[in-house]
């Protein structure tokens, strides 16, 4: 019937591959070594399996081993939201028509239409994925990589991320710390240190995460109720700026209609040339099209009370699924932390905060 949702040409046994994947990827294991995994078990590769019981819809044999998976592979599969029950179209863009030349579409391009047909990954998971990956360490130029904490570490004062410092070599040990990437640069404007030790910062994240787990395991109600009132502090600073910038844009945008309009009137009674109202046309079309696509950009991370509540309810229940932890993994960091802010030193001491 019109309106019913379509099921994904996949059956169950390949659905439960894919669900497999997710799940390995969302409990921290490597693309590699979820890969490895498949190939141990014995697990036809895509190509393959269509082969096998689709052998209509293949055309050519394209695969060396039926059973070596790759990490692009899989990568591949991730990456397609088809799996939580979307259609995605316009995934490439036509550059040049002469040349029939196109190119991979960006994020904002894609044309996305949700609840097109059964989902058989939820969007929570997929979600959580995509934040794992997302987050993955960097290499160095010396082909090493940086610190599990780099992507989260920033400066209070000018909001950029701060940089891992070290010797020769980059490991894991108390030598190493994080300091302002804009300290004494060369090539903007300069900032203070910053400068904290890679040891000091795991050890205040570990000592923090356990007081946290402590409190949400005495009084979970006191907890989400002091985490509120803090969310509404932080959010109504953000939202501020957001809706000063909202309401200039939407009156703007009233503006370049009054302007379209009376440049409209002004063609029809002759009063301005057709060559000029064009271009002006043209000029105020774009800048309208912009600024309703930012206008959908601030709404959409717009203070919100439903909102807040629901990360708080997630964020408690990540806490509890870790209550008894020794060490702090790198799921837990995925999980847990959105990003550490790191003050100046003031005195002898530097003040840590972590904002959520």
């Amino acid at each position: 019937m019109p309106g019913d949702k379509q099921t994904l040409y996949i059956d169950e046994p390949a659905a439960k591959v894919v669900r497999r994947i997710f799940n390995s990827v969302a409990n921290g294991m490597q693309i590699v070594d979820v890969a490895k995994q498949l190939e141990a078990d014995k697990v036809l590769i895509p190509s393959a399996y269509q082969e096998k019981y689709n052998p209509s819809q293949v055309a050519t044999h394209s695969y060396y081993d039926p059973y070596q998976w790759s990490a692009t592979t899989i990568g591949y599969i991730l990456d397609r939201r088809e799996y939580i029950g979307e259609t995605v179209l316009g995934k490439t863009i036509n550059e040049n028509f002469k040349t029939k030349k196109r190119r991979k579409a960006t994020a904002d391009e894609l044309m996305i239409f949700p609840d097109t047909h059964e989902a058989i990954v939820d969007k929570e998971l997929f979600e959580r994925v995509q934040k794992l990956r997302s987050r993955k360490k960097k290499k160095l130029p010396n082909g090493s990589y940086s610190h599990r904490l780099s992507v989260f570490v920033f400066c209070a004062d000018c909001g950029n991320r701060m940089s891992l410092v070290s010797g020769k070599n980059i490991k894991y040990d108390s030598q190493n710390a994080f300091q302002c990437s804009k300290y004494k640069s060369r090539y903007a404007e300069t900032c203070e240190s910053h400068y904290i030790k890679v040891s000091a910062l795991e050890h205040i994240l570990a000592s923090t995460l356990k007081k946290v787990a402590k409190f949400v395991l005495e009084d979970d109600e006191a907890f989400a109720e002091q985490l509120m009132e803090q969310w509404k502090i932080n959010k109504e600073n953000e939202g501020t700026e957001i809706l000063q910038e909202l309401k200039f844009v939407k009156k703007r945008i009233d503006e370049l209609d009054n302007l379209i309009q009376n440049l409209y009137e002004s063609q029809i009674k002759g009063m301005l040339p057709e060559r000029q109202s064009k271009r002006l046309m043209i000029q105020y079309s774009e800048e309208q099209d912009k600024l309703i696509k930012r206008a959908h950009e601030l709404e959409e991370v717009a203070p919100s009370g439903e909102h807040g509540k629901s990360d708080i309810i997630k964020f408690i229940s990540l806490i509890k699924k870790y209550e008894n932890f020794t060490e702090i993994t790198d799921n837990m960091i995925y999980e847990l932390i959105d990003r550490i802010i790191v003050y100046n030193a003031t005195g002898r001491r530097t003040i840590y905060r972590q904002k959520k």
